[in-house]
C-alpha cells in the first residue's frame, strides 16, 4: 500500500495542437510549488490536429505527437460548440470529460481544473455544468466537486453540453 497522503486533484486540459505531455512540461514549475497539496491529471483532447501556436519548433512531431485538439469543425467551417464531431448519439466533450476523470479511479476529490487557450472553454464549461447541477439540486458525482478553475490565455465560449438536463431529467424519472 502507498503511504503517500492522498491529495485533491486537479484537471489539467491542454490546449488546441498540443498534447496533454507538452501541456506537463510547461506547467512543470507550477506542479513542483503545488505538487505537496494537489494531485495534477492531464486529460488528452480526442481529435488530432494540425500543430498549435508556439508549439513547433519546440516540440516536433517526432517527439511530441500527434497533435491533438479538443473540437471538431464541421463542413462549413463552423465548430461543434459541444465538443462533439457532430454524431449526437455519442457523448459529448463535457460528458467525456467526467467520464475520464472517473476513470481515473480511486484517489482525491476533483476540487479544481486548469485550462490552457482552447483548453479554457472545458474548464468554463465544466464549472457552468457545475452551477447547473446545483442550481437545480441535482447531484451527480460526490467526487467530482469543483472549487476553483483557472483560465490561462483563453478565448471563446465555454464547451456547451445537455449533461445537467439529462441528469436532471433521469433524476426526477427515478423519484
Amino acid at each position: 500500500m502507498d503511504n503517500q497522503a492522498i491529495l485533491p486533484r486537479i484537471a489539467m486540459f491542454h490546449g488546441g495542437g498540443s498534447t496533454p505531455q507538452i501541456f506537463e512540461t510547461q506547467c512543470k514549475a507550477l506542479q513542483q510549488h503545488l505538487s505537496s497539496r494537489f494531485e495534477f491529471v492531464y486529460f488528452s483532447a480526442p481529435f488530432e490536429s494540425a500543430p498549435g501556436a508556439g508549439i513547433l519548433p519546440f516540440f516536433t512531431f517526432e517527439e511530441w505527437g500527434p497533435y491533438l485538439n479538443w473540437y471538431l469543425k464541421d463542413d462549413k467551417g463552423e465548430e461543434y460548440p459541444d465538443g462533439t464531431a457532430g454524431n449526437y448519439d455519442d457523448e459529448d466533450g463535457i460528458e467525456r470529460v467526467l467520464r475520464l476523470m472517473r476513470d481515473c479511479g480511486p484517489g482525491g476529490k476533483w476540487v479544481g481544473c486548469l485550462g490552457f487557450s482552447q483548453g479554457t472553454r472545458l474548464v468554463g464549461g465544466l464549472l457552468k455544468w457545475q452551477q447547473l447541477r446545483r442550481d437545480k439540486n441535482v447531484v451527480i458525482d460526490e467526487n467530482i466537486d469543483l472549487q476553483f478553475g483557472v483560465l490561462c490565455m483563453g478565448a471563446g465560449q465555454p464547451m456547451t453540453s445537455a449533461v445537467p438536463e439529462r441528469f436532471f431529467l433521469l433524476a426526477l424519472s427515478a423519484i
